[in-house]
């Protein structure tokens, strides 16, 4: 009877292998139970299990993954500098552990992968090697495959901040409404966390009239910046800027103090905002395009806009010369706008009339009427306003 015993426990494990590919996790399988006596005895023993339990013990029986750590966070480090650190993979798994090269970032690399296969009990390291480069936040991974069931994919990442080198703050000075006629100032501040002193080129700005000053920087926004050497910069418009909007940009460069022309760093401070209109028109049919909406009428149907005008000069006197109006069936005035109390405000109202007499009219897409005003005013000599307007003919006609 115990001759026939090999062949029994044969016959139950392949029987429980067969079990295991057919079946669900619900279904009970033989699975053999091997015990060593401490005479050295094999006894196997079938027993009954489910599909989950051995998958569960089969796990438990592998390799199996355990890292000290997979973020490494290095603080604050130099810009453009190459550093190391070494990740420990242990194997706390009954089989051993089979380690595979993954891809990474950018800024990150995979210097040394030293054992590949890690024994039961066992221990290596995992070398990530990286340059900062220039940005100020760093966050970057290299990935390790392993044939952990449960942990088959390792990310080790690598994050930190990385000394400034040569910046601005802020990178973009906004002026939002400038008078016309009038000038702006605004300031910004370039630094470095990592040059004791500094020495800036002469800045030479694309904006005719642009002014830039160098300025020695106060305490407090060095401190704030943590910055070992700083510079102010005072940015001031000309006064004659065409109204509208605008942007330039300044590019600085600097070095540290005696440095070397190797050792330059650039960067770039956009300046943009808005120059207002010397004659501003205001009004619910205006669009930002400065078109003006009549509607869009029927024959025999009259129609009434009537706009403000705003004009920001020293001279608020606004004679009127001549009007022209296209089509020539509309109508425009301008009128001073009536306030109680004393002061000249430099507010007109502007009246565009369509008449109920006026005849079908229709332009083709894209193309507008015009109202042109010109003036008595040495700075505001003319206003032009592309009109929109439809008259359809009437029912029957």
């Amino acid at each position: 009877m115990r001759r026939a015993l090999p062949i029994v426990v044969a016959l139950t494990v392949l029987v429980t292998v067969l079990v295991i590919a057919a079946s669900s996790q619900r279904v009970t399988v033989f699975a053999v139970q091997t015990e060593v006596t401490p005479e050295g005895e094999v006894i196997r023993t079938p027993k009954l299990t489910s599909v989950a339990n051995l998958r569960r013990e089969q796990a438990a029986a592998g390799p199996r993954v355990e890292l000290d750590h997979s973020v490494h966070e290095f603080g604050r480090l130099d810009p453009l500098t190459t550093h190391e650190h070494t990740f420990v993979i242990r194997n706390r798994g009954e089989l051993p552990l089979e380690l595979t090269e993954g891809p990474t970032t950018c800024k990150c690399t995979l210097a040394s992968l030293p054992q590949r296969v890690v024994p039961p009990g066992g221990k290596t390291g995992v070398v990530v090697r990286w340059n900062t480069g220039r940005d100020l936040e760093y966050d970057h991974s290299a990935t390790i495959y392993t044939n952990d069931p449960r942990r088959k994919v390792i990310d080790l990442e690598i994050k930190g901040t990385v000394a400034a080198l040569f910046r601005c703050v802020p990178e973009r000075l906004v002026f939002t409404r400038i008078a016309p006629g009038e000038s702006a100032t605004s300031t910004a501040i370039v630094y470095s966390q990592v040059w004791e002193d500094m020495e800036l080129e002469p800045i030479v700005p694309d904006l005719d009239g642009l002014g830039c000053t160098i300025e020695e920087v106060d305490p407090a926004d060095k401190q704030a910046l943590d910055a070992r050497a700083a510079r102010q910069l005072r940015i001031t418009l000309p006064s004659t800027l065409p109204e509208g909007y605008f942007i330039t940009s300044l590019r600085l460069r600097g070095r540290p103090a005696g440095g070397t022309e190797e050792q330059a760093a650039e960067c770039e401070l956009t300046i943009d905002g808005k120059m207002i209109r010397r004659l501003s028109v205001y009004g619910p049919e205006i669009d930002v395009h400065g078109r003006v909406d009549l509607g869009r009428l029927r024959q025999g149907q009259s129609a009434h806009v009537r706009l403000l005008l705003k004009l920001r000069d020293e001279q608020r006197s606004l004679p009127v010369q001549q009007i022209d109006v296209t089509p020539s069936f509309a109508r425009a005035r301008i009128e001073p706008y009536k306030v109680d109390g004393p002061g000249d405000l430099g507010l007109y109202y502007l009246h565009i009339d369509i008449p109920a007499d006026a005849p079908p009219f229709r332009l083709p897409p894209d193309q507008y009427g015009m109202l042109r005003v010109s003036f008595d005013h040495p700075r505001v000599p003319q206003l032009e306003l592309p009109l929109d307007l439809t008259i359809s003919p009437r029912e029957g006609g």
